[in-house]
């Protein structure tokens, strides 16, 4: 009877802790935008979990800006992709990628050649 009771004791914690868990965390994977944002703050009645809600939204987009100032590349890269995408689809910038691929051939071959350029 011991064990039952323990099994049972333990059972009940767990279930108080995923509970009070639960409660302290906020569901925003359903905001897209700050108008999503704002009417899941509208149909949030407890001054609590609407404050939470802003907290979350808050950390959450500081994070993310903290780790793209932190890696400035990734926006450099982003912004070639969708330059190379655009003149794909339009045609244009073949003359200026081909130029640069014939700096670039050419940097390598005076540099496989020694020379100093």
């Amino acid at each position: 009877m011991g064990a039952i009771k323990k099994k049972s004791i333990a059972a009940l914690a767990d279930g108080m802790d995923k509970f009070e868990f639960s409660k302290k965390n906020v569901d925003l994977s359903g905001i897209k935008d700050i108008s999503d944002l704002m009417n899941m703050i509208i149909q949030t009645s407890d001054k609590k979990k609407r404050k939470k809600l802003l907290d979350e939204f808050k950390n959450r987009k500081l994070e993310f800006y903290e780790f793209l100032k932190s890696n400035p590349e990734l926006i450099t890269a982003e912004a070639e992709t969708a330059r190379i995408i655009k003149n794909t689809l339009t045609g244009k910038g073949e003359d200026e990628a081909a130029t640069e691929l014939n700096n670039l051939f050419e940097a390598i071959e005076s540099s496989l050649n020694g020379d100093d350029a």
